[in-house]
């Protein structure tokens, strides 16, 4: 192999990989909706985007902080036109109890171990007027991961925007409540910030 041909091959991987790395460092915008996915807000860096089979399901994005928790962000609308903004309509009152149930599913098939709820049935999050109400769960259970246990928190927030449902799960170790209820309200306030017509109940 030669010096000239070698060098190509070297430069040509150099710039796959610098090519990667600003695909990776690049917002995510679904299509449906137009909602904007930053690569980083606050703590949190974008490890993902699954696009669903059934469109009805919509997507999955995926953000890890590093050392202290995960949030996924769904937009989905189940095949349902037009849902309202807001957590007020029927459609949001039963994607959430949905969800919610799903929740105490896991708990009885064995993958959450001592299942607490943390808040009333009827709770809501609103960071002043910057992000929109949600309908919110808050738990605490114990993953198993091979021979121990792990105490986790674990946030369910649901609400209509822009014509579909956004749900966010976030879960964060239970030693770390007040570390991980701050780096949620920074990535809710900056995810809306970023989408701030979303914020205000616009299309």
């Amino acid at each position: 192999m030669t010096l000239e041909v070698t060098l190509r091959r070297t430069a040509a991987v150099v710039l796959f990989v610098l090519a990667s790395h600003a695909l990776a460092q690049a917002s995510y915008q679904h299509p449906e909706t137009k909602f904007v996915f930053p690569a980083v807000i606050g703590a949190f860096e974008r490890t993902g985007v699954e696009r669903y089979p059934d469109a009805r399901l919509g997507v999955k994005v995926g953000y890890v902080a590093r050392g202290l928790g995960r949030a996924d962000i769904y937009v989905f609308d189940l095949g349902i036109a037009g849902i309202p903004a807001g957590i007020d309509s029927e459609p949001v009152r039963r994607a959430f109890t949905s969800a919610d149930s799903d929740v105490g599913e896991m708990a009885r098939r064995g993958y959450y171990l001592d299942l607490k709820r943390m808040v009333p049935s009827d709770a809501t999050l609103q960071l002043k007027d910057r992000t929109p109400r949600f309908r919110m769960a808050v738990y605490e259970y114990r993953i198993k991961r091979g021979e121990s246990t792990e105490p986790v928190v674990s946030w369910l927030l649901v609400t209509g925007a822009r014509a579909n449902f956004l749900k966010v799960r976030y879960t964060h170790p239970a030693s770390r409540v007040e570390d991980g209820q701050r780096e949620l309200e920074k990535l809710l306030v900056d995810f809306f910030a970023a989408n701030k017509e979303a914020a205000s109940g616009g299309p």
